[in-house]
């Protein structure tokens, strides 16, 4: 069977789309990575200010502050 007579810059092409379409999938899934990382990390910061406000008010309707926690969390 013969090949088929390509022209000069059709491997060319063939290479630069295949390359677009790699590319697209990483960055797509770059993309969903960052959002999935983000999503996970507030949830996280929010637990984590939520049980400080519960740690410092010991359920006062407000806090005291004598107990300097988010000093001695930021040295730990």
């Amino acid at each position: 069977m013969k090949k088929p007579i390509l022209k000069a810059d059709e491997p060319d092409a063939q290479y630069q789309a295949i390359f677009g379409d790699v590319s697209r999938i990483v960055d797509s899934a770059r993309q969903s990575a960052v959002r999935s990382v983000n999503a996970v990390m507030t949830a996280a910061y929010w637990r984590i200010g939520q049980r400080i406000v519960e740690f410092e008010q010991s359920g006062e309707k407000r806090a005291e502050y004598g107990t300097a926690l988010i000093e001695r969390l930021a040295v730990a």
